[in-house]
């Protein structure tokens, strides 16, 4: 997830996502280990970079219950107020922090926020959050601790304006192999740049949706690919059925591709298939 927040940050998520390994190692079960999940532990930065303050300050809020006050969930509190206008809120967070001797410079580094808002898009800390706070639908009812489900379930389905948070959605939907939702936001994404190339994994997953899902009703005439992605669609997919054809099973297929085919859209989607998240 974090790794996606910085893609993200980038403009890169749909461009180099996948050249990441992507793999997810199962918890183990042991009876008397202590379980940590991610909702617990990094659920309100999670839900803060990707602009759901509210979700954000419930979280920050639990850890308060559990474990008291500290100076992360007080500056956590304190941007989140930020980003929400929350301007009284915020100096409030900021006028205890500011009396430590270690948070005293970070407070006085975002007090300035408080003052001014019209600073907040040109600060690299708070510019994307900012940008999804403000495009995204707020999130409503409750994550039942699947914070990366809630959060790709959001945003495959919104429809935004902006580039670099449609990016954010059209990333969602291939991360959730959601095909209507696929498609809306590649129809998005092509309204919104015109003239602008796919990025490659988006291009990727085009290929691999028509020719290898059967999505016949999908004109791709609209799109301009890069070759080097079109052979390497051709490569994986001939090696696949080749593969198969010796009797091999998926995830022995799977092995033999990965070195080859390993960074691309195909691979993940024919291979990651239990993805273990949160």
């Amino acid at each position: 997830m974090f790794r996606d927040i910085a893609l993200m940050n980038r403009g890169e998520l749909c461009s180099k996502r996948y050249i990441y390994n992507n793999e997810s190692v199962p918890p183990a079960l042991v009876s008397d280990s202590i379980h940590i999940r991610i909702a617990d532990q990094a659920g309100d930065l999670i839900y803060y970079n990707f602009g759901e303050t509210i979700f954000a300050i419930r979280r920050t809020m639990e850890r308060c219950m559990y474990y008291g006050y500290s100076y992360y969930s007080m500056r956590m509190l304190a941007r989140c107020a930020i980003i929400n206008g929350e301007m009284d809120n915020a100096r409030k967070y900021l006028r205890l922090l500011s009396r430590s001797t270690f948070q005293k410079k970070w407070s006085e580094e975002m007090r300035r926020f408080t003052d001014d808002e019209k600073l907040l898009p040109k600060d690299e800390r708070f510019r994307m959050p900012l940008k999804l706070y403000n495009e995204g639908s707020e999130l409503v009812g409750v994550d039942d601790k699947y914070v990366e489900l809630t959060i790709l379930n959001k945003w495959m389905y919104t429809i935004t304006n902006d580039p670099q948070a449609q990016e954010v959605a059209l990333g969602a939907a291939m991360m959730m192999r959601d095909r209507r939702c696929f498609w809306s936001q590649v129809q998005q994404f092509y309204n919104i740049n015109p003239g602008k190339h796919f990025p490659m994994h988006v291009q990727e997953a085009m290929l691999f949706e028509v020719y290898e899902l059967g999505m016949t009703d999908v004109n791709l005439s609209f799109v301009q690919f890069d070759e080097r992605v079109v052979e390497r669609y051709k490569a994986f997919i001939s090696k696949m059925k080749q593969y198969a054809s010796h009797g091999m099973d998926e995830k022995m297929i799977g092995k033999a591709l990965r070195t080859e085919f390993g960074d691309t859209y195909m691979w993940d989607y024919c291979v990651l298939r239990e993805v273990q998240t949160n």
